[in-house]
């Protein structure tokens, strides 16, 4: 099994107001910095990060760096950015993680990892709901590829 990590990093924070919510401090570090943090720690194959923002491709020197080709920033399109990127590597499986969930932890990803199994996908849960991060296997990427809108992977989580 090969797994890639897709760091899902290109959203425009334009509720955030003027600062970019990623390069924001959170516990006196850059919010993305978390993410990035664990994705490090839980030892996947290859670390992808899609970004928009040069600062924000700066404070991820460890990942490959994908720039999604669209103007706007559904968050589907990055998705099938990172998912292209982790395809290019070989990977058989991709982790997604949101670049702006700090208390996701390596641990959580690891585990995420090793619940998911061929043609079956596996995320968090909070005792209600899916959440990223999510692991999917090489059968679901072309659906995770042709995705549109801001939902991402919801809609093959559901499946």
């Amino acid at each position: 099994m090969t797994v890639a990590a897709v760091l899902l990093a290109a959203g425009r924070s334009s509720r955030f107001g003027a600062t970019d919510k990623l390069l924001a401090p959170f516990c006196d570090a850059p919010l993305v910095s978390f993410a990035a943090r664990a994705v490090t720690g839980a030892a996947t194959d290859h670390r992808i990060a899609v970004v928009a923002s040069t600062a924000v491709a700066e404070a991820l020197p460890s990942f490959h760096l994908v720039r999604p080709s669209h103007d706007t920033c559904a968050h589907s399109k990055s998705l099938a950015a990172g998912v292209r990127a982790a395809v290019q590597s070989g990977a058989n499986r991709v982790v997604v993680v949101l670049a702006d969930m700090p208390l996701v932890t390596s641990d959580m990803i690891r585990a995420v990892i090793a619940r998911s199994q061929a043609h079956q996908a596996s995320a968090a849960w909070d005792g209600s709901s899916l959440l990223p991060p999510a692991c999917f296997h090489a059968s679901m990427f072309g659906r995770l590829m042709t995705l549109s809108g801001d939902s991402g992977a919801r809609a093959v989580l559901r499946n």
